[in-house]
């Protein structure tokens, strides 16, 4: 009998070590998912492969689109819903959205604003619950918006970040 619960202690106590160093940690995954949004911004922008109205942009293969208004698209990545917003008074260089973060910089867990040429980028990530979280990233007026869990936030930004660079307007 005591020879059965030591094994199932010993159980518990691997399958809790296992749980604890699989687990994503937000503190590091927030820092990989602001590089990833910097690298992704500072690439070259990837080659458009999607219409929507007036607007063209890179649209990666696990991403389709939900919903299509003027200024607005929805897209979805499995079931979560990613929303681009763009502001067609705002080029690239625009500091109008990274400048609204900076100013409610403490609702962020991390952001930060890039620069390069005449662009603007940002990335910022927001806490929602426990295991939820909110990524935004975006270049000048284009903003895209996205929730997930701490384990996919990196390729969250990095995508949303690719779109975001990528998006061209019609007359623009």
């Amino acid at each position: 009998m005591v020879r059965k619960n030591i094994m199932l202690l010993v159980c518990m106590c691997l399958l809790l070590l296992v749980g604890v160093a699989c687990s994503a940690n937000i503190d590091e995954e927030k820092v990989t998912a602001i590089d990833s949004a910097k690298q992704a911004f500072m690439n070259k922008p990837k080659e458009i492969n999607e219409k929507s109205g007036n607007t063209k942009f890179y649209l990666p293969s696990d991403y389709t689109i939900e919903k299509e208004e003027e200024h607005n698209i929805i897209l979805h990545k499995g079931d979560n819903p990613v929303i681009i917003f763009i502001n067609p008074n705002e080029g690239s260089s625009s500091q109008s959205i990274s400048q609204r973060i900076e100013k409610k910089k403490e609702d962020y867990l991390a952001y930060e604003i890039f620069q390069e040429d005449d662009r603007v980028g940002f990335a910022a990530i927001k806490e929602l619950s426990k295991d939820e979280y909110e990524v935004t990233t975006g270049v000048g007026g284009v903003k895209v918006t996205a929730q997930t869990k701490v384990k996919d936030l990196s390729k969250y930004a990095e995508d949303m970040m690719d779109i975001a660079s990528s998006i061209k307007q019609k007359g623009k």
